[in-house]
């Protein structure tokens, strides 16, 4: 079910003199009934004349049926202090009090809501739907009050009956914004997702400043792939609301997805820009046509344009990060030249965005796997609809490598043994196999050399698929193995190779290295051989050690 952050603020002391008239509803419809105002209040003494004008002493007359707290003295004096108590927080001595006003005069609608707010507040919803209810006998032209009831109860999953009573809210005051948000609430519980989009719209439409619902809507829009549309319900209730937690881990959530915490150290990464650049140097010439597939912060854009091309087309299907990257070609003065495209590479054409084939096709859309970010799929698409034979193409191979590693800092990081005089090896079998290798303190040691596990000729090939095969390894030196170290190479053309190889120390990287675990750690002897079984499916490869051949053991058995 769809996580639903915050607790809806209807549960706050209602007024029910400011929303007993339909249609007539002030903007904050749950302010709390003030002390002060109570004592503005002229009380009739129980022998005085009845105010009606019957001639009767009032305990005679109407005080047995008082529809007004103000004609008790006592109710009064106990419904105001219960007021204090729970404007504070108060909530059980607030219920005391509250009970001891209706027991005064038990016709109190107001003692009844504000009862079944602080019920709500301590989350006796039962206790809160009967204390509503004996609210709403008494007004039943209050849509808050509807409202409140509808809430407590949808918190206890009594949804056909909240539904009912918010629809009821609804039709008095239809222009109740908190209204639409409970009901909006519940049809979000119950995954009525587009009903609960509608409900949340509306809401605003009112209410324009309810932080919850901006937060809400912005979820369900997160829920259906509309990321921009989301962010901006986030912002909206952090202007709001600039303390308001749950937008801000919402915010960060996408921009995690979206714009991952490797797009700086990628942008400075100065081996990877200066191989890149090098590359671009060779290939664009003045009045190259350059198409790029991933723009990021427009950096290889600009190489090409500042390198004499004519035209710079490069698409970014994030929006939020094709408008950066207009901004940022903006402020460095090649507007004129670059044209991003805020689309997937598939819906780029010739004739359309780009005004013929390219000359030089550019892209760094590579994972740390290498294949995560669907670089094959967006390849092969380029090649069978855009680019021309004669187009270079950067980078023009790459391709995953792997050898076996080990060293005590990786083992100490990556696996658990004896702790405290403790075994706690168990736990080895529930972490993950794969770990990201971002940690440049670590030193790994590499027991054999590098392995090519699988390649990619970009520039020959035209389409590729999956790949399973077993891959023998030979150890070079005797050490702890932990598992099989992998990391890319990349050819950007016949001169330029750049690679996040283990002794390519950067202080920022574009890309992290990744370790595939043995099932522990073992020690191998020069000579022994490990059996790899590799594999990707296109979009991430796996490894895992099928076999060890240990030859040196093998001999020192035989000799015992």
């Amino acid at each position: 079910m769809q996580r639903i952050d915050g607790r809806p603020s209807a549960w706050k002391i209602t007024n029910l003199s400011s929303c007993s008239k339909r249609g007539v509803i002030p903007r904050t419809v749950s302010s709390i009934a003030s002390s002060s105002m109570m004592a503005s209040m002229q009380a009739t003494g129980r022998n005085a004349p009845c105010p009606c004008g019957s001639g009767k002493k009032y305990k005679q007359c109407c005080i047995p049926n008082s529809l007004g707290f103000h004609r008790s003295t006592v109710a009064r004096e106990h419904f105001n202090r219960a007021v204090s108590l729970h404007g504070k927080g108060h909530f059980a001595e607030a219920i005391k009090l509250y009970e001891a006003a209706l027991a005064a005069d038990l016709t109190l609608a107001q003692a009844h809501a504000n009862l079944g707010s602080a019920f709500s507040s301590l989350a006796r919803f039962e206790d809160a739907i009967q204390s509503y209810s004996n609210a709403i006998a008494l007004a039943p032209e209050s849509a808050i009050l509807w409202s409140n009831l509808g809430l407590a109860q949808q918190q206890i999953a009594r949804y056909q009956e909240a539904e009912n009573s918010l629809r009821t809210a609804i039709s008095l005051a239809p222009n109740l914004g908190i209204a639409h948000h409970n009901f909006a609430r519940l049809l979000q519980l119950q995954d009525r997702i587009d009903e609960a989009i509608v409900s949340y719209s509306t809401a605003l439409s009112y209410q324009a400043d309810d932080v919850q619902a901006h937060h809400n809507l912005g979820m369900l829009m997160e829920q259906t792939g509309h990321i921009e549309e989301a962010r901006l319900h986030y912002q909206a209730a952090l202007t709001i609301s600039p303390t308001f937690i749950p937008a801000h881990r919402a915010l960060a959530d996408i921009a995690m997805r979206t714009v991952p915490l490797w797009h700086v150290p990628m942008m400075n990464d100065v081996g990877r820009n200066e191989a890149y650049q090098a590359a671009l140097s060779r290939a664009v010439t003045p009045g190259s046509v350059v198409f790029e597939i991933g723009t990021g912060s427009g950096l290889l854009a600009m190489m090409a344009a500042k390198l004499g091309a004519e035209t710079v087309v490069t698409c970014e299907a994030d929006a939020t990060i094709a408008e950066t990257a207009i901004e940022v070609i903006k402020r460095n003065g090649y507007t004129s030249k670059i044209h991003v495209v805020p689309v997937h590479s598939s819906d780029i054409h010739i004739g359309d965005q780009l005004p013929r084939s390219p000359d030089v096709f550019v892209s760094e859309v590579f994972s740390s796997e290498l294949l995560g970010e669907h670089v094959l799929g967006a390849i092969e698409d380029a090649k069978r609809r855009i680019l021309a034979p004669t187009t270079k193409i950067i980078p023009q191979a790459a391709s995953i490598m792997i050898a076996l590693v080990g060293g005590d800092s990786l083992c100490d990081n990556l696996f658990v043994g004896d702790v405290c005089d403790f075994d706690l090896r168990p736990f080895n079998s529930i972490i993950p196999k794969r770990q990201p290798l971002a940690r440049e303190d670590l030193t790994p040691q590499l027991l054999s050399d590098p392995v090519e596990a699988f390649s990619f000729d970009f520039r020959r090939q035209t389409a590729w698929a999956g790949q399973t095969k077993s891959i023998e390894i030979s150890a070079t030196r005797d050490g702890k193995c932990v598992g099989i170290l992998q990391w890319i190479r990349v050819y950007l053309d016949d001169k330029s190779t750049f690679e996040n190889a283990p002794d390519n120390r950067a202080a920022a990287a574009s890309w992290t290295r990744s370790v595939y675990l043995f099932s522990e750690p073992t020690m191998l002897q020069r000579g022994d051989v490990a059996t790899v079984l590799g594999t990707h499916n296109r979009n991430c490869p796996w490894f895992v050690l099928e076999k060890l051949k240990q030859p040196s053991r093998q001999i020192a058995a035989n000799a015992t």
